[in-house]
Order: structure tokens, then sequence, then C-alpha cells
């Protein structure tokens, strides 16, 4: 099953499309999109060098790596909506339900299983928070600390961030999903790694959380992303039917997203 299969959103026109879904490694790479354009065209030069600074990237010419390395962490935001809350929801659903027809993606797969929690009791942004970590410090070396709490400032997106009961009793594979599912998280994080050209070894960075003012302006960036990335008159479901045969090219959709993400951001200002 390809990674490209996940699903993060359903189209409000379900008379027209009641089986079209917008695939979640797409709407990572709509967000990091508005969240690179927001860094280019929106944020002050000083705001821009205080996030960087984070990164130890405030001297790089035009703060460009700093652009595409934040833009790639906010694109990450739900990635705990690759886990069996989000993606099964269905089955706690009634069959009338758009949600209900998606598990068809999942049935006979090694990721159709029982005995998980519902979204409710497992929130998509949370999961985010408590399945990110461990991934930045194995693929990108970045310290614990400063890995947690990037991942609870993208955690935060929906206005919340996660508490610390949370984070540290809810992260068994009925709220994040069994070994299958941890490998999916991880292909989704490299991929869009990929994408944005993410490479090197974060091992340098201090081993700290950022700063409250700092953290507030990365999460208001990260919000604001995800509200433009999240805006279906500019983003439509790339996917319109899940009940047929169909194809993604992840490496050509950035070109899309980017168009998309330009008029998104020009339109609503």
């Amino acid at each position: 099953m390809e990674t490209t299969t996940f699903w993060a959103k359903t189209t409000n026109d379900k008379e027209k499309y009641p089986n079209a879904f917008h695939p979640l490694i797409c709407h990572l790479i709509d967000v990091a999109m508005a969240a690179k354009l927001l860094w280019q065209k929106v944020l002050p030069e000083k705001t821009k060098e205080r996030l960087a600074k984070v990164f130890e990237l405030e001297n790089d010419l035009k703060l460009e790596k700093a652009g595409n390395l934040i833009a790639f962490l906010i694109g990450l935001h739900d990635l705990g909506k690759c886990s069996p809350p989000f993606a099964l929801r269905g089955r706690n659903d009634n069959q009338n339900n758009q949600t209900f027809r998606l598990l068809e993606l999942y049935q006979d797969t090694e990721y159709f299983c029982d005995g998980f929690k519902t979204a409710s009791e497992a929130p998509h942004n949370f999961v985010t928070s408590v399945v990110l970590p461990p991934i930045l410090e194995e693929k990108f070396q970045f310290k614990t600390l400063l890995a947690k709490n990037i991942s609870d400032i993208i955690g935060g997106h929906h206005g919340t961030f996660p508490d610390s009961n949370f984070l540290t009793k809810k992260t068994g594979d009925d709220y994040c999903g069994n070994q299958v599912w941890r490998d999916a998280q991880k292909e989704l994080v490299e991929t869009l790694a990929g994408l944005f050209e993410i490479e090197g070894d974060f091992s340098h960075l201090p081993n700290q959380k950022l700063d409250n003012a700092t953290a507030m302006i990365f999460a208001g960036l990260t919000t604001t992303a995800d509200w433009i990335g999240s805006n279906a008159d500019f983003f439509k479901c790339e996917i319109e039917d899940s009940t047929k045969n169909f194809s993604l090219d992840v490496n050509e959709y950035p070109k899309k997203s980017k168009t998309q993400a330009a008029e998104a951001l020009e339109k609503l200002g």
C-alpha cells in the first residue's frame, strides 16, 4: 500500500463527488507550500531571522534554507492523520458517511485493524506531537527536547497544545498505530523532506525549547499556513473517486500545489 492512499480530507461537494478524498501527502505539501510562500512574501525580515536562529541558519543567504526547513516542519502538522483513529474512523461512523466508504482503501491491507481509540479520544494533531519527535531524532538527529518542542508547537495548529498527560500516557498502538503505521509515518516524513530538499544532521543544535515568543510565532505561522492550505476553494480533492483505480505522481504534485498556494495567498490576502 502506497502512502498516497492515506487520506487527509474529504470534499464539501458530497453529492457530486461522494467518494473523493485529498491524500495526506498532498495536504502536507499544500500546507508546506503555503508556509514557504508566507515566508517569502509576508513575514518581516526580523521575524524570519528570529525563526532561522533556532536552527542556526540566520546567516544563510536570503534565509532560503531556513524557509525550506520551517516550511517542511510546518507541513508535518497533520502527520497524526496517518494513524488508525483518524484513517479508520469510518468504522465508528454512519455507513452513509464518506469516511465509512474510505475504509475500502485499507481493507485487505496490513493497516486494517481493531481496538483503536476514536478520533475524538486521539486527536490527530496531538498524535502528531507523539509520533514526530522520534522521527526527527532518528532521521535528522534533532536532540530530544528540541524535537519534542517543535512537534508540540506544530501539533497545536488547532489552537490547543497537547497536554503532558496525552504526551506521556497516550502513546500506545491504540492511539498512534503499530509498527506498520509507524513505518508509514516515517515514509511520509522522508517523502516531504525529499521534496523540500531537507538534508543534513541537526545534532549541533542545542537541546532546548524555543523561547515563548518565538514558539508563538512558529505556532501562528503553522496555523495560518494550515488555514490557507485547507481552503477547499483552492485545494480541491486530488482523488475524485476512491472506488476506482487512481495514481498520483508525488514528485509532480508540488508544482500544482505551489500554483494553488500562490493563488490562495493572493486572494485571501
